[in-house]
């Protein structure tokens, strides 16, 4: 991939952030070109699933993602489409990525997903293993995944002959950085170090990914972070 660095950016709230735009240099078959790295970390459970409901990723197939859309979709047997997220939003609390979100879901060609802010799903780093910001969840599945870009599905199915197609992101920001429950994962089980994390996952299931990834000066997102937190509250 080549990192292209843009100057500083203020958004609304004066937030200067530093946008990293991962662009693929590949310029062949855009379908699935995406090396699948499933059989450098093979499937482990015979029924994908591991002990406490967690799926292992690489026993789900890559979907088959149909030609022609710019968006990552497929058809499965009922010939329903299924899409997942042609871009991803990555960053730290209080960097602008909601900022950033919304400005791209107000351009009409950008869809929101079904999820809080029509962005944060947090799939990738929490859900999936079952974590939250308030302590333990449900696990979520892939499918449950899949399931949070139903509108935009719809969307884009009707209008799946057009030239203008729109598209969908993901903008859990956690999912670049917070890979905390990696020993959950069965090919890390017995080890001391990680062996797959989120982007080995990314990677496989996804085709042709691009990330957004939004830092801030450290000294002023501490800052923002604390208050926003509530840790500056007093009497």
């Amino acid at each position: 991939s080549q990192i292209r660095l843009s100057p500083s950016n203020r958004t609304n709230d004066g937030v200067s952030s530093l946008i990293k735009f991962v662009t693929p240099l590949y310029t062949g078959d855009r379908n699935n070109f995406t090396f699948d790295n499933a059989h450098m970390y093979p499937c482990s459970q015979p029924n994908g699933r591991v002990p406490g409901g967690i799926e292992d990723l690489m026993c789900i197939p890559r979907p088959n993602y149909l030609p022609g859309l710019k968006n990552p979709c497929y058809r499965k047997e009922s010939e329903d489409l299924y899409c997942l997220p042609y871009y991803h939003v990555l960053g730290f609390d209080k960097s602008g990525t909601t900022d950033l979100s919304s400005r791209l879901t107000s351009h009409p060609s950008i869809m929101k997903c079904n999820a809080y802010l029509g962005k944060e799903i947090y799939y990738w780093g929490w859900r999936r293993y079952g974590i939250f910001v308030q302590g333990p969840i449900k696990v979520m599945t892939m499918d449950e995944y899949i399931y949070a870009f139903r509108d935009a599905a719809k969307n884009l199915n009707d209008k799946i002959d057009k030239t203008n197609q729109p598209i969908v992101g993901d903008g859990g920001p956690v999912d670049g950085w917070d890979f905390r429950a990696w020993d959950k994962d069965p090919q890390n089980q017995g080890l001391t170090e990680p062996k797959v994390l989120t982007p080995h996952h990314v990677r496989h299931i996804l085709r042709d990914p691009r990330f957004i990834f939004i830092m801030r000066e450290p000294a002023d997102r501490l800052y923002s972070d604390y208050f926003y937190l509530m840790h500056g509250n007093t009497p």
